[in-house]
C-alpha cells in the first residue's frame, strides 16, 4: 500500500503527465460518445452537402466544411473513434505476438533464442514506416490491411524488451523456488517471468499508442489507409492539402487533432514510466 501510495503522489505532482492522462480519457469519452456528440453524424459517415461547401468555421459549423460541405467537427470526433481503435489494436496485436516470443527466447536461450532473435533483427533492420509502406502496399489499402501492417512492424520491439526482462529474471530465488516445487516451463513463465515482466511493456505500449495512430494517419495520406468516405484522420489532411492555400481549416484540424493526441499519450507514457520504475520512486 505505501509503494502504491509512492506511486500516487509520484504521479499527481507531474502536472503534464496529469495533462497527458485527462486529454486521453476524454478522447476515449469522445469515442465512446460520438454518436450524441457530433453535430451532424450522416455528414460524418459521409453524406455530401454540397449546398455547404467550404464554409469557414463559425455558428453552426464550428471548425468550417470540407469539399463536399460535410461539418469538420462531426468526421473529427468519428475519427477519434478510427485513430484510438487502430492504435489500440495495433499495440494488441503487437504484444501478442512479440511478448511471448520474447519470453520464450530469453527463458529458453540456445537455438530458439539464437531464432527469435535473428528474426527480430530482420525486422528492425528496416525503417518501421517504410517497412509498414510495403507491407501495406502488398496487402492493398484499406484499415485491416494497415493495421496488420503496422503490427507486423511493432512487434519485435516487444520480443526484445521482454525478452531483456525474462534474461534477468529467470535465474532469481522465486524462479528457483518455483522449480524446485515442480512447476513446468509454461508456469513458470506465463505465471511467474511474464507477470514480473509487464511494467515496461505497459509503459512502452502506452506511449506506442500515439505512434500507432501517427503511423496509421500516415498510410491513410498515402493513400494505403483508410478510404473515403472514412472519417480518418490522415485522410482528411490528405485531401484538405489540396485546398490549404484558400481553405486553410480544412487540412488544419485534422492535424491538430493528430498531434494533440500523439502528444497526450506520450506525456501520459512518460509519466506512467516514472510511476512504474522503482528507481524514479526512490529518487
Amino acid at each position: 500500500m505505501s509503494e502504491g501510495r509512492g506511486a500516487l503522489k509520484l504521479l499527481l505532482k507531474n502536472r503534464l503527465t496529469l495533462a497527458g492522462a485527462a486529454v486521453v480519457l476524454a478522447l476515449a469519452l469522445v469515442a465512446l460518445a460520438a454518436p450524441w456528440l457530433a453535430p451532424n453524424p450522416a455528414q460524418a459517415l459521409g453524406r455530401p452537402d454540397m449546398g455547404n461547401q467550404f464554409r469557414p468555421p463559425g455558428p453552426g459549423n464550428w471548425l468550417g466544411t470540407d469539399d463536399l460541405g460535410r461539418d469538420l467537427l462531426s468526421r473529427i470526433i468519428y475519427g477519434t473513434r478510427i485513430s484510438l481503435h487502430m492504435g489500440t489494436l495495433v499495440i494488441l496485436l503487437a504484444m501478442a505476438i512479440g511478448v511471448p516470443l520474447g519470453a520464450i527466447a530469453g527463458y529458453a536461450g540456445g537455438v530458439a533464442d539464437e531464432v527469435v532473435m535473428r528474426l527480430t533483427d530482420v525486422f528492425l533492420g528496416f525503417p518501421p514506416l517504410l517497412l509498414a509502406l510495403a507491407v501495406a502496399s502488398l496487402l492493398g489499402p484499406g484499415l485491416a490491411n494497415a493495421l496488420v501492417a503496422i503490427a507486423i512492424t511493432w512487434w519485435p520491439w516487444y520480443t526484445r524488451l521482454v525478452r531483456a526482462q525474462v534474461l534477468s529474471l529467470r535465474e532469481t530465488a522465486f524462479v528457483e523456488a518455483a522449480r524446485s516445487l515442480g512447476a513446468g516451463h509454461g508456469r513458470i513463465v506465463f505465471r511467474h517471468l511474464l507477470p514480473n515482466s509487464l511494467s515496461p511493456v505497459i509503459v512502452q505500449a502506452s506511449m506506442d499508442v500515439g505512434y500507432a495512430i501517427l503511423t496509421a494517419a500516415a498510410l491513410s495520406f498515402i493513400g494505403l489507409g483508410a478510404q473515403p468516405p472514412a472519417p480518418e484522420w490522415g485522410l482528411m489532411v490528405a485531401t484538405g492539402r489540396k485546398y490549404f492555400m484558400q481553405y486553410w481549416w480544412y487540412a488544419t484540424f485534422p492535424g491538430l487533432a493528430v498531434f494533440v493526441t500523439v502528444l497526450a499519450f506520450n506525456l501520459f507514457g512518460d509519466g506512467l514510466r516514472d510511476v512504474l520504475d522503482p528507481r524514479t520512486r526512490r529518487q
